[in-house]
């Protein structure tokens, strides 16, 4: 539904465009930062830590009637740590239960953007549909916590090993809008922006980023 929104505004805008401008490409990157922090889980034993910058190529199609259409790959890195007490099995000792997750997250947002005239710093606003792939590594190890060195698991427990290691991607979708001003130079046209995202999984969290473009062309 979202896809068809977003192609949706493209023809519309179009169909209403003054045709007096070519259509030209550029390019460049972009770097920012969260101004949020990440949701916190509810288990207490968990901290998270974000990379403190995003950051990645983009390249732009300026059409007719102010309008144009942005694409971007935005890199993004986060670090999990989680600690915790787990019986296995009644009438034994616990576990303390030690795991780690590293993530690092390609962000693709596809915008459609809108400029504004009203002066040498022209402001705009941006809205579009975001795929993020996300790159997991995951450790988890057990200590068992008998004072006297006994087992936490009778002999015949069904498991035979606790913690290790796993990886694996998975993608996900955002709806993202924003805003900022453009300010062109000779040789570079520079963008600060806000911009808003909202997960369509992760019970729809919501995050705000800081962003400076730099595009390259005319």
């Amino acid at each position: 539904m979202q896809r068809i929104i977003l192609f949706s505004l493209l023809f519309a805008s179009l169909a209403h465009a003054q045709w007096d401008q070519p259509f030209r490409i550029s390019g460049g990157f972009k770097l920012g930062a969260p101004v949020d922090q990440p949701a916190q889980d509810f288990f207490s034993g968990r901290t998270i830590q974000e990379s403190r910058w995003t950051g990645g190529p983009t390249v732009e199609l300026s059409l007719p009637g102010r309008f144009a259409i942005a694409f971007e790959a935005l890199y993004r890195n986060r670090r999990e740590n989680s600690s915790g007490i787990a019986n296995l099995a009644t009438g034994f000792s616990p576990f303390q239960v030690n795991g780690k997750r590293n993530t690092n997250t390609w962000d693709l947002p596809l915008l459609l953007k809108y400029r504004f005239r009203v002066g040498p710093a022209r402001p705009f606003v941006n809205a579009g549909y975001q795929w993020s792939r996300e790159s997991f590594q995951i450790q988890t190890s057990y200590l068992c916590t008998d004072p006297a060195g006994g087992p936490c698991v009778p002999r015949d427990f069904p498991v035979q090993r606790f913690g290790g290691s796993a990886s694996g991607d998975e993608w996900k979708q955002a709806l993202v809008a924003g805003g900022g001003l453009e300010f062109k130079t000779r040789y570079v046209t520079i963008a600060p922006e806000v911009r808003w995202t909202r997960a369509m999984q992760d019970g729809r969290q919501q995050r705000v980023f800081g962003l400076v473009g730099f595009r390259f062309g005319r």
